[in-house]
């Protein structure tokens, strides 16, 4: 059914209007906003203008910007406020990551191994994953960044969209009894 301005969908839960602007409401009246992809550009050029013109000039940096200016002025709030977190995905630094077994052995020789720069130990087993290639088998791979004393381990499937999905199996700390 089509009205005016918005679209009405009925599924299980109810009635959901989906409106031009990107915010759908349902019956338990939340809104939502859609999800925006932001690439780096786009983050840098906000951190640079948010430097220059001060906080809360959210309308003057989408004026100026060049790669802003699709975003609303309170996705470019949100998106300063995630960045400027203490413990913000942008502050944590990248690691070397290293392919090793569940036991914390190295699984090649050591002029041999190739090192992941990455932040987060499920980010270096995805790179690891895909440079094996083989998925016709779920397998395990197991990194590490702290010579062998943290050794995170994932499960890696296909999954039917052809996506590789990993799951962390555990989390094993080798404890140095000295």
């Amino acid at each position: 059914m089509e009205s005016n301005n918005y679209n009405e969908e009925h599924n299980n839960s109810g009635i959901i209007l989906n409106f031009e602007n990107n915010i759908q409401e349902n019956l338990t009246n939340n809104t939502v906003r859609k999800k925006e992809e932001w690439t780096k550009e786009q983050a840098d050029e906000l951190a640079e203008l948010v430097s220059i013109k001060g906080l809360g000039k959210w309308s003057e940096i989408r004026a100026v910007s060049k790669t802003l200016q699709n975003k609303s002025t309170l996705s470019l709030k949100d998106k300063h406020r995630l960045m400027s977190k203490q413990t913000s995905y942008y502050k944590t630094p990248n690691k070397e990551w290293i392919e090793v077994t569940e036991e914390g052995d190295l699984t090649c020789d050591i002029s041999e191994c190739k090192i992941v720069n990455s932040r987060f130990p499920h980010d270096a087993a995805k790179i690891i994953a895909k440079r094996k290639g083989n998925f016709d088998n779920p397998f395990k791979v197991s990194v590490t960044c702290d010579k062998g004393l943290t050794i995170h381990t994932y499960s890696v499937v296909l999954s039917e969209n052809e996506k590789i999905k990993l799951t962390k199996v555990k989390t094993s700390e080798i404890r140095n009894n000295q």
